[in-house]
């Protein structure tokens, strides 16, 4: 895997990666989404889904791309394939214990009530791996239902949060949110105020944001 390095000579529309040649550093064009530059490129692995994660925040009305980004890479490692190995919410009445994990970018988790667009007619979640089925656009696995499900979970755990801790910032409700996702609202006890587990699951979801923020040019406002 190549190193990437931002300096103050790489701006908003290049990042730069070292060449192989002591000191050389080459600029690697912004890739575009749409008619615009990817604000979101970082040099990771998850790049090739920024424009995805673009599309839904603009669809969901999420506050902040570069935080699904980094929850993203917490969830999953942007693996489009990753099951979780535990069944967070137990195995729903005719369902197997295959079928109640965690699935894909953001580990979307239909077992647990969300993402009933990947869900088949038979209440089943759509576990298909073909991309040439007729099925594979509402698959857990496919890129853009799942991350478009996960951000519209985070929209609603965002709101959960805001109904029961009312006065907080928009900054602390934003990641208030990614620590619902994952653990749950009552993992959210006040403002900007976690159980362990969601307040690791925060901290490690904030140490990915720096990191992308700072390879993008993306402002860090936590």
């Amino acid at each position: 895997m190549r190193a990437f390095l931002l300096l103050p000579l790489c701006g908003l529309l290049v990042a730069c990666e070292f060449s192989g040649e002591a000191g050389k550093l080459d600029p690697i064009p912004r890739q575009m989404c749409g008619d615009m530059p990817d604000p979101l490129q970082s040099g990771s692995a998850g790049d090739g889904f920024d424009c995805l994660i673009l599309d839904a925040v603009r669809q969901f009305m999420h506050p902040d791309a570069m935080l699904i980004k980094a929850q993203m890479a917490q969830e999953s490692a942007f693996n489009s394939m990753a099951i979780s190995p535990d069944s967070p919410c137990g195995v729903p009445m005719g369902w197997t214990d295959a079928e109640a994990k965690s699935f894909g970018l953001t580990q979307v988790t239909p077992a647990c009530n969300e993402a009933f667009p990947l869900v088949l007619p038979d209440g089943h979640p759509n576990l298909t791996t073909d991309m040439t089925s007729d099925l594979w656009p509402t698959s857990v696995f496919n890129a853009k239902a799942n991350i478009e499900q996960g951000v519209r979970t985070c929209m609603a755990f965002l709101q959960d949060v805001k109904d029961a801790h009312p006065g907080c910032t928009d900054t602390q409700y934003a990641l208030m949110s990614a620590g619902a996702f994952n653990s749950g609202a009552r993992a959210v006890t006040g403002c900007g105020m976690y159980n362990t587990r969601a307040s690791n699951y925060v901290n490690a979801v904030l140490t990915h944001y720096s990191t992308f923020s700072q390879r993008a040019g993306w402002p860090n406002p936590y």
